[in-house]
């Protein structure tokens, strides 16, 4: 994860070709396209996230982390079945915007920004903004 990962799939319709840049830390969120977990800029308050980062990070994320979700989170590591030098926090929903520094900081995207928007979760999407009959979203979050 930390030098990245590419991969490849053959379909009739053409080939797909899914990217992972390589990186220390990887903040996975809900988005309004796909349904799952995928990788997000930064937290978004109010919303669950899972944040992933190198051992290195551990004591700077968790900092970040228990100052804007207002508690100590539980840590997934290798005995968890994370990869090796890797740990997970999961669900991360935090509750306060934190401010930026005066300069940019690569753990930044830890720093929920205080911006507001709707946001339709669950159901059964089947495009951007349609879900199947009878599986509509089932929670509507103000970000």
């Amino acid at each position: 994860m930390r030098t990245g990962e590419e991969r490849y799939a053959d379909t009739k319709d053409g080939r797909l070709r899914w990217s992972l840049a390589g990186r220390d830390l990887y903040i996975l969120g809900n988005s309004d396209e796909w349904n799952g977990l995928v990788s997000r800029p930064r937290l978004v308050l109010g919303d669950e996230h899972a944040v992933l980062c190198t051992e290195e990070l551990i004591l700077q994320a968790e900092e970040l982390l228990q100052e804007s979700c207002g508690k100590v989170l539980d840590c997934l590591t290798h005995d968890d079945g994370m990869p090796a030098g890797w740990v997970a926090y999961q669900p991360v929903v935090p509750t306060k915007p934190l401010p930026l520094g005066h300069t940019a900081h690569f753990l930044d995207p830890l720093r929920p920004s205080p911006d507001i928007e709707i946001a339709l979760r669950g159901g059964i999407r089947l495009h951007y903004s349609q879900w199947l009959a009878g599986y509509p979203p089932d929670q509507v979050i103000t970000l």
